[in-house]
């Protein structure tokens, strides 16, 4: 341990002031050191130094009972309430002291405004606090240990399905497939729909949207649907990111006006990227027309009012024309309708082709 060399004084050693100001060194390095909480006066009276046997030193010195004053902000002195000019005295802030230049009057009252250390530490404060929390991590930890004593075979369960849910994202899945159209349904089998060839209804201006899960980043270069019954001129497929709370948002991809006079696959070539999440995927017509469709059990469900049967799965919002070609919003109109499961078996469909 590093300490200061002071030496022990003799009975025949002068105290010179050198001997103070390494004292006076020592502390300030320890007032740094721990850093100092500080409190403020205002109006502190001090008391006169009227002992001396030279009646001419009497009533100069006055000093306070509070000491380690600091010197910024500097102290401020009264006399008899008015403040005192700076030339007429010297402080001496580390001792709570003030030396007038000249003999005051016995019956003056000297106070003074100052801010000065106290008996407590900001670092031990910090250091106390730290402590604390570290005996309460160690007490978390130690309670997290007897628990997973006690759940090992749950942990050793979950990190399996942790692995097989990571491993999920790497499956090459049909519906996934390079070269192949993904629509929006959890499975395959049994998500296509035609109605007896005759198709799902869209109405006309009618936007409607179906939740689409990205498991990882796909590149797509053909949006669109198989057209059953025509019955309008124009066709616009878009897909909507998820706000984070269920609910369309902001448009990451506008096919633009599709002709869809006649039956059959009308798609748009148009290349875009999906990274992973949760996406919504539709269209609107400029007339009503009829779709393949899928199957609304399919579909992930996004929420529920505690009815199975009412399952939400989809969002319909009246939309409207720019001309007479479609423009699809951006973000996606608030206050759309849910539709569920109980309304609505099927939901006129829409498809991506996967690039890469």
């Amino acid at each position: 341990m590093s300490k200061s060399g002071f030496k022990k004084l003799g009975t025949a050693d002068s105290v010179i002031a050198a001997h103070m100001n390494g004292l006076g060194a020592g502390v300030n390095k320890l007032e740094e050191l721990l850093d100092m909480d500080t409190d403020t006066q205002t109006g502190y009276q001090l008391t006169p130094v009227a002992d001396q046997e030279d009646i001419s030193l009497q009533y100069r010195i006055y000093e306070a009972d509070i000491k380690n004053w600091l010197e910024e902000p500097e102290p401020v002195i009264y006399r008899n309430e008015e403040e005192v000019d700076p030339d007429e005295y010297v402080v001496y802030p580390g001792h709570g002291a003030i030396v007038f230049h000249v003999q005051q009057q016995p019956g003056d009252v000297v106070t003074a405004d100052f801010e000065h250390i106290v008996a407590t530490s900001q670092r031990l404060d910090d250091m106390q606090s730290k402590t604390d929390q570290v005996d309460g991590l160690v007490t978390a930890l130690g309670e997290l240990g007897e628990q997973v004593g006690d759940n090992t075979e749950d942990i050793e369960d979950l990190n399996t399905r942790v692995e097989i849910l990571e491993n999920i994202e790497s499956l090459s899945f049909p519906i996934y497939a390079v070269g192949s159209y993904k629509n929006a349904a959890l499975i395959g089998d049994g998500a296509s729909e035609r109605n007896n060839n005759s198709g799902i209804s869209l109405s006309a201006n009618s936007l409607l949207v179906l939740p689409m899960f990205v498991p990882h980043t796909m590149t797509f270069n053909s949006i669109g649907s198989n057209l059953l019954t025509p019955g309008g001129n124009y066709t616009n497929f878009g897909i909507w990111k998820d706000n984070g709370a269920g609910y369309p948002g902001e448009l990451v991809h506008d096919s633009g006006p599709i002709v869809s006079a006649t039956t059959g696959l009308r798609t748009s070539s148009a290349e875009f990227t999906l990274e992973k999440g949760l996406y919504w995927i539709g269209f609107v017509s400029n007339a009503t027309q009829a779709f393949q469709g899928l199957r609304s059990k399919t579909l992930p469900v996004i929420a529920t009012d505690w009815n199975p049967a009412r399952s939400y799965v989809a969002y319909r919002v009246s939309h409207t024309h720019t001309g007479s070609e479609h423009s699809l919003p951006n973000p996606f109109p608030s206050g759309a309708t849910m539709q569920s499961t109980e309304v609505n078996e099927m939901f006129p469909a829409a498809f991506v082709r996967r690039k890469e």
